[in-house]
């Protein structure tokens, strides 16, 4: 039974009461503080301890030492006085200068150590004060023990705290008493919390610190007052020792006043090994007008040892804010001037509270401030080559409603992703570039955004190359990351810049970049499966067909029953289907509709339909080869043991006539009416076979008789009528002549005498042998017969229509009366009987007359040389060609006549002008017209040439040449133009005077020398002997008449210069 307490006076029942609401706040606000204790206050409460001991010394030494069965924080700093260890008791912050560097010692902070233990136990100096300033001495407390066990008992709290307090006022009682500080120990100078651990929970309290340890190379930084930090995890089995050293770099920050790029260097030791290594961290600094540092930005890279970017906090006071881990971007900023928020897991923001809003203004301000720094920083060039992807995230967002918080958040968001789309940070094959560049694009989400983690690894390679077919450009392709597409892709998406157009290369562009099959399309439309994005299948020619082009997925099939062999076998035949069969490689991913055998069946016969229109219709277009080859293949199979139906029979024989060897083809039954299946196909290749054979030639006829023979037998098996029909339509049966000729206009010979069809040829003017089926063809169909009598009386009947006056009655009156033919006379009775007065009657009045004036030059031999010309089949050639002759003779004489008339006149007028001084002009004609000689002289030759009938050129005879040549500087060529003369008056020869002709002549007198080049080139062709090709016989020389023109000289000219030789 609880003790009853007597109170003296009200005061004291009222005092009582008073310290008793005290003790009851102390212990809920304790309770709820450790109630409150989550996953991350383990790592806080370290922090919390480090927190304390920064705030205990300007030069502060710290050391935590976890073993099996406790863990033990200690520093060496300022002792405990009576306020500071008060406010260890009941949690209440003992920080009461603000103008000081401190966090907050022993505040309600502490109360996250005991995520620990419920107890801790505390030893370190005491100061004993008996007043302000008033020292009295120092005493050493061991082991002062806080007992938060009793949460769950508010009375054993309750007197639990009374006790502690009590323990706190009586303090200074404790001794011995030192007189000075320097009086203690090294030992007692120490300040330790002792905590003891449940086994169970050393593991996680060892990750816990490492988790810590990590990032106090961050700390040292920020943290002026703290110098060294030692950590022994003896269950981790790990020492280390870090020191910040006083070599740190400053400079200025580019272009700024007030911030300044700093470098740092930190000590780590393992003291197991004693191995150290030193890692530099930069930032850049605010200072304040103190010397003191107000705000810090560390830049990366960061240490290797800090970990992972993403599991560094981002905001710091002095100490990270756990819980900042996803602020938005991972670059550390601390501010002096922060206010944070109780749990220390953020700094308090802007929200629609108005006890919140001047200070998360304040806190806005400031980390505005220093983002737009670091955004200068970077600005510069270089500064950000140095950044990598981590570095680069900005993703700023709430998990609260409140719509002001949200729009600090937004601010934030807008405010980063202006500036970083400039940093020169994509790693791409030109180098880094930024994403602003308009030739720089990552994957749009529709890639990867309903990936796994493992489907996006095993699709990235694959669609590097795929989106890197996108172009820029007709010559440039777009840059992609060259590393990390997918992540870089993600890290650009949370920017949220709405650039999409600028930024991403989408799903739909590298389908629509997609050409043809390759190698990888297959992963790429796995791909599109796995991400959602089947329906661009529909929208984009992707999925390729069997042939391996690229088809839409609703233009295409697939069957079952469509192997590989059937495929080959159909696939010229099924027309456009054959296109719209799915590569069986790729059904799996397109899933296709259904393609069953009535389909095909279909397809074929709809080709089938559309070649025979083509092949057999007005136009006649012949199959190509492989249309030719499809038709015989596919007519060339069947699932029959023995093909011997008519199919079977006939395609040895087709296949020959188009001169391939024929090949079975065994294919599987895949409708039940097989004959329903491949007639179509056959019935035209054998309707085609006929009518290739209708253009056949006589030489093909007889090349290939006894093929085309056996060809008709085996087709005269059919009982089919439209087969017989055909017979009809297409020329395939050879007549006696070997031209092939439809069935219906043949008939068989019988015993019609080979005179007998000429004759009937000559009359009738038809070939009987045309319309007679050849004899070894005869008995494969049935055909009417044609006789003699029958023929004899057509030939009888257009004789007399003519009145018999047809030359080739007299050969049939010739036969006739031959007696050993008694036939003839039978077969031509009518004109046997009338032979006489046929005879008398024959021919036409202009022909008697012509035979009457061959009779009246009583020549026989020259009547019987006639008659031999008359039997002649080119007679007519030939007394033509005599005529020709004859004309030419006389043109040549003509022609003579007319030169001789020409050089008869030209000699008279050299004559009168040179025989006068002694110059004899003859006409000698031995290879030139004149000779002109002159006693003690050499001759002189001239040349005339007159052109009556064309003025373009002059011939020399190959002798006049020759002499030309030899005496080139005593020879003359005259040219006289007599196109426009009168050709009667040469014909009278009438005289003509000089000046009628005077400037129609043209001389050259250097004709020999001109020629001379001429002459030797004759020469070499001349040269050889009977076995080389060389030139032979007569030859002329044209001399045109521009040859006159480049050397003028006029008949007085030439006389002229004549007379000069002579003298």
């Amino acid at each position: 039974m609880e003790e009853e307490i007597i109170f003296e006076s009200i005061k004291d029942y009222q005092d009582y009461l008073k310290q008793r609401q005290e003790l009851i706040a102390y212990c809920k606000k304790i309770s709820q503080g450790i109630e409150n204790l989550d996953e991350k206050s383990g790592e806080r409460a370290i922090w919390e301890l480090v927190q304390n001991a920064r705030d205990m010394d300007e030069n502060s030494h710290i050391r935590i030492e976890l073993k099996p069965d406790k863990i033990v924080f200690s520093h060496r700093g300022k002792p405990f006085d009576y306020t500071s260890l008060l406010a260890l008791v009941n949690q209440n912050s003992s920080k009461d200068n603000p103008g000081a560097d401190l966090v907050g010692q022993y505040g309600t902070g502490f109360m996250t150590t005991h995520a620990f233990c419920d107890i801790v136990k505390v030893s370190a100096p005491y100061k004993v004060m008996s007043g302000p300033g008033k020292l009295v001495g120092y005493v050493y407390m061991q082991d002062l023990e806080l007992n938060r066990s009793y949460r769950n008992d508010l009375e054993k709290a309750i007197e639990e705290m009374r006790s502690e307090m009590k323990l706190v006022d009586n303090m200074h009682k404790t001794t011995p008493l030192y007189p000075t500080y320097d009086s203690l120990t090294e030992e007692q100078k120490w300040t330790s919390f002792t905590y003891r651990l449940e086994s169970s929970n050393v593991d996680s309290i060892s990750k816990q610190l490492a988790s810590a340890i990590r990032l106090m190379p961050f700390v040292l930084v920020i943290n002026g007052r703290i110098k060294e930090i030692e950590v022994k995890n003896l269950y981790a089995k790990c020492h280390f020792r870090i020191i910040k050293k006083d070599s740190a770099s400053k400079q200025r920050m580019e272009g700024d006043t007030e911030w300044y790029k700093i470098v740092d260097e930190v000590e780590i030791t393992n003291m197991l090994t004693g191995k150290s290594m030193s890692v530099a961290v930069t930032s850049l600094q605010l200072f304040n007008e103190n010397g003191k540092v107000n705000d810090v930005v560390i830049l990366p890279p960061f240490p290797e040892c800090c970990g992972s970017v993403d599991t560094i906090p981002s905001l710091f006071l002095w100490f990270p804010l756990l819980g900042t881990e996803s602020f938005g971007v991972n670059f550390i900023f601390h501010s002096k001037r922060w206010y944070p928020v109780e749990k220390r897991n953020n700094i308090m923001l802007p929200e629609n509270v108005p006890s919140k809003c001047e200070k998360g203004a304040h806190n806005e301000e400031i980390l505005h401030e220093m983002m737009a720094t670091l955004h200068r920083y970077y600005a510069y060039e270089g500064n950000a080559y140095s950044l990598n992807r981590d570095m680069c995230i900005v993703n700023f967002h709430s998990d609260k409603e409140d719509e002001v918080t949200t729009k600090f958040y937004t601010d934030l968001q807008d405010m980063w992703k202006v500036v970083v789309p400039s940093w020169k940070v994509i790693p791409t094959e030109e180098g880094k570039k930024a994403m602003a560049d308009a030739r720089v694009r990552v994957l749009h989400p529709d890639f990867y955004s309903k990936l796994t983690e493992e489907k996006r690894t095993q699709y990235e390679p694959m669609l590097a190359e795929y989106a890197k077919n996108v172009k820029y450009n007709e010559e440039e392709c777009y840059l992609l990351p060259t590393l990390d597409l997918i992540v870089w892709s993600e890290v650009v998406h949370l920017w949220r810049c709405d650039r999409d157009s600028e930024f991403y290369v989408t799903v739909k562009d590298v389908c629509k970049s997609v050409q043809k099959k390759s190698d990888k399309l297959h992963c790429f439309l796995s791909f599109l499966v796995d991400s959602d994005n089947t329906a661009l299948m529909d929208d984009y020619e992707l999925l390729p067909n069997r042939k391996g082009n690229l088809k839409r997925k609703g233009d295409l099939r697939h069957g079952d029953f469509m192997t590989a062999r059937l495929y080959a076998l159909t696939e010229i035949l099924m027309g456009s289907d054959a296109d719209r069969m799915i590569d069986t490689a790729y059904n799996d991913i397109g899933k296709v509709a259904t393609y069953k055998p009535e389909d095909l069946q279909r397809s074929i016969s709809q080709t089938i339909g559309k070649w025979r229109t083509d092949t057999l219709g007005n136009n006649k277009t012949p199959l190509t080869i492989k249309q030719l080859d499809a038709l015989i293949a596919f007519s060339s199979a069947t699932s029959q043991i023995v093909f011997n139906n008519y199919r079977g029979r006939m395609m040895p024989w087709i296949v020959r006539i188009h001169e391939k060897q024929f090949a079975r083809y065994d294919q599987p039954k895949i409708v039940e009416k097989e004959d329903d299946f491949y007639n179509p196909a056959f019935n035209l290749l054998l309707d085609y076979t006929l009518y290739v054979i209708s253009q056949k030639d006589k030489k093909w006829v007889k090349d290939n008789e006894q093929l085309l023979k056996d060809f008709l037998t085996e087709y005269a098996t059919s009982n089919a009528k439209e087969r017989l029909e055909r017979l009809d339509e297409f020329a395939v049966i050879p007549n006696y002549n070997y031209q092939l000729c439809t069935k219906k206009k043949l008939s068989r010979n019988v015993n019609i005498h080979e005179d007998l069809a000429k004759f009937y040829q000559n009359v009738i003017k038809e070939d009987l042998h045309e319309h007679w089926v050849h004899t070894n063809f005869s008995a494969i169909f049935v055909y009417n017969e044609e006789k003699a009598s029958e023929v004899a009386n057509k030939i009888q009947t257009a004789l007399s229509d003519g009145d018999f006056q047809d030359t080739v009655v007299l050969d049939i009156i010739e036969l006739a009366e031959n007696e050993s033919i008694d036939s003839w006379k039978i077969l031509f009775k009518s004109i046997y009987n009338q032979r006489e007065s046929i005879r008398y009657k024959l021919g036409t009045p202009v022909e008697r007359k012509a035979i009457n004036r061959m009779m009246k030059k009583k020549d026989p031999e020259l009547l019987e040389l006639m008659a031999d010309v008359a039997e002649r089949e080119d007679a007519k050639d030939v007394i033509n060609n005599v005529n020709n002759i004859i004309a030419q003779i006389e043109h040549d004489a003509y022609i003579k006549m007319l030169g001789t008339y020409v050089e008869s006149h030209i000699q008279k007028f050299l004559a009168e002008a040179l025989e006068p001084i002694g110059i004899v002009v003859n006409n000698e004609q031995c290879g030139q017209d004149f000779v002109l000689s002159k006693q003690g002289y050499e001759s002189y030759h001239v040349e005339v040439k007159s052109r009556w009938e064309n003025d373009q050129s002059v011939e020399m005879s190959s002798t006049q040449f020759r002499c030309a040549v030899d005496i080139p500087d005593r020879y003359a060529l005259i040219s006289v133009n007599m196109c426009k003369f009168d050709h009667s008056r040469a014909k009278k020869n009438n005289p003509m005077k000089m000046s009628e002709i005077y400037d129609n002549i043209k001389c050259l007198d250097n004709i020999g020398t001109l020629e001379a080049d001429l002459c030797k080139r004759v020469d070499e062709a001349f040269k050889g002997g009977e076995q080389d090709i060389r030139l032979d016989g007569a030859y002329k020389v044209r001399v045109p008449q521009s040859v006159f023109k480049t050397y003028p000289l006029d008949f007085n000219g030439l006389l002229e210069r004549i007379k000069k030789h002579f003298s």
